[in-house]
C-alpha cells in the first residue's frame, strides 16, 4: 500500500511540475514586447533624374503614400503641393 501511495505522489508531483512549467513559459511568451510599427513612404512620380550617385530628384506631382508595416496597414495619402 505504501509503495503505491509513494508512486501516486511522485506522479502527481510530476504532473504539477509540468503544468507549472507550461503556465510559466506561456506567460513569458505573452509578455514579449511587440515591435513598434514603422511607417513606409512611397513617392509616386512620372519621372525622376539622378543628379549624382546618391541623389534622385523626383518632382512631387502625384503625391506621397504613407502606410504602416503591419498585416492590416493603416495609411495616408499626401497630395502634391501640400
Amino acid at each position: 500500500m505504501n509503495q503505491s501511495r509513494n508512486h501516486l505522489i511522485k506522479k502527481l508531483v510530476a504532473i504539477f511540475n509540468i503544468l507549472l512549467l507550461t503556465v510559466l513559459s506561456s506567460s513569458f511568451a505573452f509578455a514579449e514586447d511587440k515591435p513598434k510599427e514603422e511607417w513606409l513612404f512611397a513617392h509616386i512620380a512620372d519621372e525622376a533624374q539622378m543628379s549624382n550617385n546618391t541623389t534622385i530628384d523626383m518632382p512631387v506631382t502625384r503625391g506621397i503614400r504613407a502606410f504602416t508595416d503591419r498585416q492590416n496597414p493603416t495609411g495616408e495619402q499626401f497630395a502634391a503641393g501640400v
